[in-house]
């Protein structure tokens, strides 16, 4: 998929029964998570564990895993293990399922002894002129016992691609790293980045110490032999045991695994670079030789020259040892290395670097200490905006077990640090952002634990004055409760900009006589320390309505429209209750779900109108908000919102509108990309069906008012809902750029607002656009 090279207008919105725009930036203020799950024993999985089962067949072919085969990713290298004979060393290939048009023929069939351990006969074949972002189909070994896989080359190298990457570390083979891999598999990334520690056979003796690379190669042949995992070597690769006269470093890692090292001109497997998609990936040997007049150092050097940011903006480093670590395992252990090349990084603004070996998880600020030597100068890490941010994820699930203690106070640098095993995921958006998440291990499921939106280092230098990042935040429903105020403090934290309010502001219907009034008063005062620095975009709820007979109060929302102004008339409006704003790079439609809205009257008309004017060129983003859900399956106000959605959906869908916000329900849910634009009244489709062009439709009358929560759903849930829960929160809403926003729903949590349901969105109408 590739992302259009546009200049980037972000804005971030606030959803809560209100929307809030905002600017993000750094606070050096480190979180070390306080959370302990219990974890499986540290131990291997027994060599009977299903995982390691061996395909059926003599001599069939097993391990099988694949990397990239070039500089470009045109090419792969294909390696298996046939347990018996050599047996066949090619592989057949094509486009087709059961249609091998090629054939690629391996290199030498080797075997090896590691003492007493003899090992099977490792095949590594290259297979190359493929094209880029296509699957291929591939078939390997003899007769009955052939095995047939397939893998998807990585997109053309191009600064806007797009592609996401599984990031994983010290992973082994106990039962933890089972549940490590089988939470990575659910992921969607394209390709592994291992930042080494492969299958710690090492950790076993004798024979084991082989076999051990057997069962680790069967147990990840389900993702290895179908996606690209690229590798640097960790401390467990070394096996230097010269109390079995084994002293040559890495012997069975370098029989076994395969790299491109000479596309990229190094003289060794154990460093080498590539660039996949809109990324330059360099991989380092915390284990060999790196300072200067090395083979290392001079490679580095030179490659560093060749890395191009107009092609791949992104530029990322791979090794094994941390340079930067809090945790007292393995303390300072990479100090040498970042002495030696921490101020090329910095100099050539590497964006991320990834590390392993602490059984733990940790990241960085964007710091760096190059300005220290013997004699003098800073001798401590200081924030740098040219510097990469450091990630250790060397917590995949090994038999040694978690790295539980951190040295404390926590230092300045380190931005969040847990003992949990788990893997993050990295999204490269286009050339100016990507998507990072850290995936905690939990009961059944990987949780979102450590979540960062990167600014790429090289382009947001040079497009600084041209990047406007914004952030809207959504509210709904708000009140004036205890519930309220939580919401409302942690949205003050969110360092959204401007607020999209989805309708029920004050809830003073709720009240009686005097007070109707009253509650006006005092909900205005309660929420002036953001709406006085920050504006707000309102709809109306039924709670502005106040139609009260009993006291001849019949004139609808009088008392809002006494207090609250909208830029109607701007938009061809006739009515404050009704209208349309741009904002940085939105398109944001307010509609009215308790005034007229069926064909000829005044909001049917206008909202025909203001389609017309909406120019995705200019405002790519289209942003529909209302009070009734069209979307809800909480039994709550269920359906109240069909004959608006009867009346406009098809237009939402023609116009290729993005999100459509709602309130009402005093819960929280989002659908997928839904319609149900086919049903009539005599016929056809009577259910929403996934439609590509259709929005997403977000719920979040969550804001904590009087009536408390709709706790209800109906069951089972409907197909067409993606999330819901009855808690109270608010969200907020960034647009990166044309093409893509990132989305949060923030449930109010004792003492701080928790991220519980995340989205990367994409703009409905260039990613369709540029599908064609």
């Amino acid at each position: 998929m590739n992302i259009p090279k546009d200049k980037k207008m972000i804005p971030k919105f606030l959803v809560l029964g209100y929307i809030l725009l905002s600017f993000v930036g750094n606070v050096y203020a480190g979180v070390t998570s306080s959370f302990v799950r219990q974890v499986f024993p540290a131990e291997d999985m027994p060599l009977d564990h299903p995982v390691f089962a061996k395909p059926s067949g003599y001599n069939a072919p097993e391990q099988v895993h694949i990397t990239q085969g070039d500089y470009d990713g045109k090419a792969v290298i294909i390696m298996w293990v046939t347990p018996d004979e050599p047996g066949s060393n090619e592989v057949r290939y094509g486009t087709s399922k059961n249609k091998y048009n090629f054939v690629a023929q391996g290199m030498k069939v080797k075997k090896y002894k590691f003492y007493n351990y003899t090992s099977g006969y490792n095949h590594k074949c290259l297979v190359d002129g493929l094209e880029y972002d296509t699957k291929y189909y591939y078939e390997i070994g003899d007769g009955d016992s052939a095995r047939s896989f397939w893998f998807k080359t990585p997109p053309k190298v191009d600064p806007n691609a797009y592609h996401k990457f599984g990031l994983i570390g010290d992973l082994g083979q106990t039962y933890n790293s089972l549940s490590t891999f089988e939470h990575y598999m659910q992921s969607g990334a394209k390709t592994v980045l291992f930042v080494g520690d492969l299958s710690y056979s090492d950790e076993h003796e004798y024979y084991d110490v082989g076999l051990r690379w057997d069962t680790y190669g069967r147990f990840v042949e389900k993702s290895t032999a179908y996606q690209q995992w690229l590798w640097t070597v960790g401390n467990h690769e070394i096996e230097y045991l010269p109390e079995y006269d084994e002293v040559e470093t890495f012997k069975q890692y370098l029989h076994r695994y395969e790299t491109p090292y000479a596309a990229s001109e190094s003289t060794s497997p154990l460093w080498y670079a590539v660039r996949v998609a809109s990324a330059h990936i360099i991989f380092l040997s915390s284990y060999s030789p790196f300072v200067k007049y090395t083979p290392q150092y001079e490679w580095l050097k030179a490659e560093f020259k060749k890395v191009d940011r107009e092609k791949t903006p992104w530029l990322i480093v791979i090794m094994h040892s941390p340079m930067y670590n809090s945790n007292s395992a393995h303390y300072m252990e990479g100090e040498s290395m970042r002495v030696v090349y921490e101020s090329w990084f910095v100099e050539n603004k590497v964006d991320i670097v990834l590390a392993g070996h602490v059984h733990a998880y940790e990241r960085s600020y964007r710091i760096s200490n190059i300005h220290y030597n013997i004699t003098g100068g800073v001798s401590y890490p200081v924030p740098d905006k040219s510097a990469p941010i450091y990630i250790n994820i060397g917590d995949g699930g090994n038999l040694e077990g978690l790295a539980s203690t951190y040295n404390d106070p926590q230092p300045h640098y380190s931005a969040f640090r847990e003992a949990s095993y788990g893997y993050a995921t990295l999204e490269i958006m286009n050339k100016t952002h990507a998507i990072y998440h850290w995936n905690r291990n939990d009961v059944g499921k990987s949780v979102q634990a450590d979540s960062l939106v990167l600014h790429n280092q090289y382009c947001n230098h040079l497009d600084n004055d041209a990047i406007s990042r914004t952030t809207n935040t959504q509210l709904c429903d708000l009140g004036q409760t205890y519930n309220s105020l939580s919401t409302f403090e942690h949205y003050m934290q969110s360092g959204a900009k401007t607020v999209l309010f989805v309708g029920d502001l004050s809830y003073s219907d709720e009240h009686q006589y005097y007070d109707v009034g009253l509650r006006w008063d005092t909900y205005g005062r309660f929420v002036e320390k953001s709406t006085a620095y920050q504006q707000w975009l309102w709809t109306v709820g039924n709670h502005e309505i106040e139609y009260l007979p009993e006291y001849d109060e019949v004139e609808t929302f009088k008392q809002y429209l006494h207090r609250y102004e909208t830029p109607y008339a701007a938009s061809g409006s006739t009515s404050p209750l009704w209208y349309a704003v741009r904002v940085a790079s939105a398109h944001i439609i307010f509609l009215s779900s308790y005034s007229p809205f069926v064909k000829y009257t005044p909001q049917y008309e206008w909202l025909k109108a203001e389609f017309k004017k909406v120019d995705r060129e200019k405002t790519p983003w289209l942003i529909v908000i209302m009070h009734s859900p069209m979307y809800n399956s909480n039994s709550a106000h269920y359906m109240e919102g069909e004959s608006m959605r009867v009346a406009y959906e098809s237009w939402f869908v023609e116009n290729k509108v993005d999100i459509v916000l709602a309130g009402h329900v005093h819960a929280y849910e989002r659908s997928y990309r839904i319609s149900n634009i086919h049903y009539n009244i005599t016929g056809g489709v009577s259910y929403p069906v996934p439609d590509k062009s259709a929005p997403i439709y977000i719920n979040i009358g969550d804001g904590g008012n009087l009536e408390g929560l709709a706790s209800t759903y109906n069951d089972p849930q409907p197909h067409y809902s993606a999330f819901r829960e009855a808690s109270y929160g608010y969200a907020t809403l960034e647009i990166m750029n044309k093409t893509h926003a990132i989305y949060h729903w923030n449930r109010n949590d004792v003492g701080k607002s928790v991220q519980a349901d995340s989205l990367v969105l994409h703009n409905q109408y260039w990613s369709l656009k540029d599908t064609k």
